[in-house]
């Protein structure tokens, strides 16, 4: 009698299905963060370890900003 045997594979992450994305202007998306930082919206923690994506030339300018700051605060 044979013996069947199952071999189980985990997918590989390439083809796992991406979560579903939405394009949003910074000038929409800083407002309501802002709003939602201030206010102490208990919603915005649960996103904290999310990742968001931004365009090459905004990160530049950002990481410019944070040195910066980083600067004046010493």
């Amino acid at each position: 009698m044979d013996k069947n045997t199952l071999k189980l594979y985990a997918p590989r992450r390439d083809m796992l299905p991406s979560a579903p994305t939405v394009t949003v202007s910074v000038g929409d998306l800083v407002p309501l963060l802002v709003d939602a930082w201030e206010t102490d919206r208990n919603w915005l923690r649960d996103f904290c370890k999310d990742e968001v994506s931004v365009s090459e030339d905004l990160y530049e300018v950002l990481l410019a900003y944070h040195q910066i700051r980083r600067c004046e605060a010493a």
